[in-house]
């Protein structure tokens, strides 16, 4: 059942219901607000799903896009070592 049928079917139960109190037919009346709860719980589970959803897809749009690191290039020349290893103390020339 789609969301939409589900809200006119408990419009119409509503209506109903409303018509056969007013007549002063409780019992009728009654069968109708049981059945109302049917299609209007129906609607109501998917009115809030639908809810939901929208409100994490909101929530997903709004959040930054996350930024690539972009790798630095180490600098590099010629003659130029990373590593740099002094002479050992007490050695003289």
């Amino acid at each position: 059942m789609t969301k939409g049928g589900a809200l006119a079917l408990a419009i119409a139960c509503a209506v109903l219901m409303l018509v056969f109190y007013a007549a002063n037919i409780p019992m009728c009346g009654t069968v109708f607000l049981v059945v109302l709860c049917i299609p209007g719980s129906i609607w109501f589970s998917k009115f809030s799903r639908d809810q939901n959803l929208a409100n994490a897809n909101r929530a997903r749009q709004q959040l930054p896009a996350a930024q690539p690191q972009i790798a630095q290039p180490e600098p590099r020349s010629h003659g130029v070592s990373k590593l740099f290893v002094p002479d050992p103390l007490g050695r003289e020339r």
